[in-house]
């Protein structure tokens, strides 16, 4: 079984003197579902164009599934870069028949596709009629016809409303469970960490952090505490062995820690050094969180 479907090394592209992207090591597991998160400006893009041959790198090198970049890839991979763009007077079907003749693959899949993206019950409706969720949907509908091994989509819930937001998040969660790898580019931190398996973290074309999403979130749960001696307090969290992080954020302590917490357990070790909480909530770290911490340290 391949390892990685697709690997970079030290991947670069510059325009004129602003260093877009700069010496880019990433590796996309088979199946996976890999979110390239950044701001805006960060490179994503840019990386995405490289990887599928739009722009030439200025140095480094790419490979997928193993090999060389080489125009026979391109139809195991499936690709959804721009805004969709299809004819506005014609059909769902029709313009995915047209896309089948660009892609040389045969009409049966068009009703097959229309079926995945939920949009079979509007394959005679004209695309200029779709919702902006619909369009972007039929756009992933026709990057899937020639049933790639590989679908990359550039910030796909960019511009959607809340329900489009959730139609398009389902949808690549549905796609995924059938097998194929996604890359994915997103500046939503929350679209992310709902639908990602991995992510890589990106700022100013440089790679910050990446690995599956549990370990980017290791230290996945926080503790909030606050006493009266907030002092003694610390002193005393000083010497907590399961706290790995520990900070005051405003009139609160906040603990990182390294497995779940247990607030009963930590309660009593803080009675016991003569100290009564005023204050004590658990919650589970957010992609977000992590995200700032990863930025903030670049």
């Amino acid at each position: 079984m391949l390892e990685n479907v697709l690997k970079t090394q030290a991947l670069a592209k510059s325009y004129g003197r602003i260093k877009a992207v700069k010496s880019l090591d990433l590796e996309v597991p088979d199946g996976a579902v890999f979110g390239i998160l950044g701001p805006n400006g960060s490179g994503k893009s840019t990386t995405l164009s490289m990887l599928l041959g739009i722009l030439t790198p200025d140095s480094g090198s790419f490979s997928w599934f193993g090999q060389a970049p080489e125009p026979a890839q391109r139809k195991r991979i499936g690709a959804l870069l721009e805004q969709p763009n299809f004819y506005p007077y014609l059909s769902a079907r029709k313009n995915l028949e047209i896309a089948c003749l660009i892609k040389e693959c045969s009409p049966t899949r068009v009703d097959i596709v229309l079926e995945q993206v939920g949009l079979l019950a509007r394959a005679e409706s004209a695309f200029k009629t779709f919702s902006t969720g619909m369009k972007q949907r039929l756009a992933i509908a026709s990057a899937l016809l020639a049933d790639p091994k590989v679908l990359v989509l550039d910030e796909p819930t960019n511009g959607l409303d809340p329900q489009g937001i959730a139609e398009v998040r389902e949808l690549i969660i549905q796609i995924a469970k059938r097998g194929k790898t996604i890359l994915l580019a997103s500046h939503i931190l929350d679209e992310v960490e709902k639908v990602c398996t991995h992510v890589a973290v990106i700022k100013q074309g440089q790679l910050l952090a990446q690995g599956s999403v549990m370990e980017i979130l290791r230290n996945q749960h926080q503790v909030e505490l606050k006493a009266d001696d907030m002092e003694a307090l610390e002193r005393a969290l000083s010497a907590y062995e399961p706290a790995a992080e520990r900070r005051r954020v405003g009139n609160l302590i906040v603990l990182s820690m390294t497995g779940e917490p247990d607030g009963s357990a930590l309660n009593r070790y803080l009675y016991d050094q003569g100290l009564v909480l005023s204050h004590l909530r658990v919650h589970k770290k957010r992609l977000e969180e992590s995200f700032l911490e990863i930025t903030a340290k670049a």
